[in-house]
């Protein structure tokens, strides 16, 4: 692997330092079965800390799981859907045979570009719900146990509207990917999603919804952010995972 090496790859992951946490939401009406969970600790690989090999072709996703057992020596990765070349069936198919035949397991998919799951219009909502619903079927397909979304809401949208307008949103979501065993993650991707009591908020409303907190070492004010989520989801019996991305300089 060029210029990348697994120690100085861990290394400098470690020295940014990157820490997840995934808090289920109280339980309380229609969907309530359990979704799956990895309870596990280990280490996972991020499809975007490569994403310069990827878009400058050196690797295509269909390599993504030798990569990460041979170069790195990891037995998890985490897909980016902007990454596929495609989503047919033989793609999927050949995904899966790639993962099995070197161990390793297809841990979620990081959904991006398919809208804002704190839109203003029920039209965007609802189009944000079916938009998801190809990766929520290829997660299922891949044996993935979830997505990631994104979910900042417009620039100083209140934290009411923003509450209703993200519950109606996952709450579809849900309908759909409860049966398919697929968890559904927010991420701390800016806007009302950097609110820790925001997101506690939605997560009691929102039977299965997870929050994902991502530390990628860029600023204080983004670790002070993370852990106040992290305090705040951990008392909803919150689950934590860590996961591992490059720093760039």
């Amino acid at each position: 692997m060029n210029n990348i090496t697994r120690r100085s790859f861990l290394e400098k992951s470690i020295a940014a330092g990157a820490a997840g946490i995934v808090a289920p939401a109280v339980l309380g009406s229609s969907l309530t079965e359990p979704m799956p969970r990895l309870i596990k600790d280990d280490i996972s690989l991020a499809q975007w800390a490569l994403v310069d090999e990827v878009k400058s072709g050196k690797w295509k996703t269909l390599d993504f799981a030798k990569i990460a057992r041979k170069d790195f020596g990891l037995n998890g990765i985490e897909f980016v859907n902007t990454l596929f070349e495609v989503t047919t069936e033989g793609y999927l198919k050949q995904l899966k045979k790639n993962a099995a035949d070197n161990g390793v397991t297809m841990v979620l998919i990081m959904v991006d570009d398919e809208g804002d799951g704190c839109a203003p219009t029920k039209e965007e909502r609802r189009q944000f719900e079916i938009n998801h619903r190809k990766w929520i079927d290829a997660a299922h397909y891949l044996g993935c146990h979830a997505i990631r979304t994104n979910c900042r809401g417009p620039e100083n949208v209140s934290r009411e509207e923003a509450l209703k307008w993200a519950a109606e949103t996952y709450q579809m979501m849900m309908e759909y990917a409860v049966p398919a065993k697929i968890s559904v993650l927010i991420e701390n991707h800016g806007g009302v999603s950097n609110d820790a009591d925001w997101m506690v908020s939605l997560m009691k409303e929102v039977d299965n919804l997870i929050s994902e907190v991502i530390l990628t070492g860029e600023s204080l004010r983004q670790l002070s952010i993370i852990m106040n989520i992290f305090r705040k989801c951990c008392r909803l019996q919150g689950v934590c995972r860590t996961e591992i991305s490059r720093q760039r300089n």
